[in-house]
């Protein structure tokens, strides 16, 4: 099945709601459908998305392949790509894993600008993306929040540094100045977007909560209220399994299921939670996922000599199902199903009313 094929199929089944026709796939057709109920975007066009997760549970390689996917996307041909990996801490074979084209096209945030950029300071972080909107569109992931810190903190670093040389006390930290500037700053930023018709992804990492709310809320993150509040998305990583194999005597882990959540959904309204596979040397494997998926809600079912495909008319084990789905080029065929099971659970879970409203 053709690229055009698939939309003219997409475009008959039920709309999710108003949106704009452009955007960009996570590069998994599952977390697609619960983040906009489409299988093909994940994120659309002129929107912020916060993503919070836990060390190693994938968030990082999801949002770079999102990079990836608007990078072979025509659609954002024109636009550029900026990764502000302050942490530094992605360090994979980019070429291998999200492709050439997309490693030649990610720049740095200082890349065009004339001034310096501070990577880790969060005044920069506003101004050199508000420069960038206004040379064009892009599309700007911030890698991570909790590395960014109020140009006044680094101010008060040096001047406590000198303090402590000359043997004096040094004075408290500013606990609370970067929400209030992620407060102040974050309001422009849905305006600026729209504008320029470009996208917003900022990670942060999840924290282990204290006090009474812990037992209702575990987990937490640090950067204010404002980031979730100005967010089209908040989806939330965990690892929840791992991929291992047996090679001789050894047990080697092969890759982690990561489980996201999308929390919060100002584009369909849904909570919805779905599992990827990223494999360490292969990446995000979506028609894995798609397979695991269709067995998980039962509409597949594991026979005698594994997966009973019954559309693709094949039992074969889940690597030699995927093998198959690739060599026979039926990836799109593939997506089309699980986008029909997906449909047909979420139109099961609707009330069954009239409409209040004409």
């Amino acid at each position: 099945m053709t690229a055009e094929a698939l939309k003219k199929q997409l475009k008959s089944r039920k709309d999710p709601g108003a949106m704009p026709d452009w955007g960009i796939s996570t590069g998994s057709t599952l977390l697609n459908l619960a983040c906009t109920g489409r299988p093909d975007v994940g994120m659309l066009a002129r929107r912020y998305y916060l993503w919070v997760g836990d060390p190693g549970s994938g968030k990082t390689f999801i949002t770079l392949t999102t990079l990836a996917e608007a990078a072979n996307n025509p659609r954002f041909k024109g636009y550029s790509i900026i990764f502000h990996n302050a942490e530094e801490g992605a360090q994979m074979d980019f070429p291998r894993f999200f492709g050439k084209n997309m490693a030649d096209r990610l720049q740095p945030p200082n890349a065009s600008l004339s001034n310096p950029v501070h990577p880790t300071c969060l005044e920069d972080f506003y101004d050199t993306m508000a420069e960038w909107l206004q040379n064009g569109p892009c599309v700007y992931l911030l890698d991570s929040m909790d590395v960014l810190v109020p140009r006044a903190w680094l101010k008060k670093l040096e001047k406590d540094r000198r303090a402590s040389a000359k043997g004096k006390e040094v004075g408290g930290s500013y606990g609370t100045e970067k929400a209030r500037i992620n407060s102040d700053r974050l309001r422009q930023v849905p305006g600026l977007l729209k504008a320029h018709d470009s996208i917003l992804i900022v990670i942060s990492q999840s924290r282990e909560n204290i006090g009474f709310d812990a037992m209702f809320n575990p987990k937490t993150r640090g950067g204010g209220k404002a980031m979730t509040f100005y967010s089209s998305l908040e989806l939330w990583t965990r690892v929840e399994g791992h991929y291992k194999k047996k090679v001789g005597e050894y047990q080697l882990e092969q890759g982690v299921k990561c489980g996201v959540r999308v929390k919060r959904n100002r584009i369909t309204g849904r909570d919805r939670s779905v599992q990827v596979p990223i494999f360490h040397s292969y990446g995000i494997d979506d028609l894995g996922g798609c397979v695991d998926w269709l067995m998980a809600v039962g509409h597949w079912k594991m026979g005698k000599g594994g997966i009973d495909a019954g559309e693709f008319k094949i039992i074969a084990h889940r690597e030699r199902l995927v093998r198959f789905i690739e060599e026979e080029k039926k990836q799109n065929e593939l997506r089309l199903i699980v986008t029909d099971k997906w449909q047909e659970i979420e139109e099961a879970a609707e009330l069954k009313r009239e409409k209040r409203y004409e």
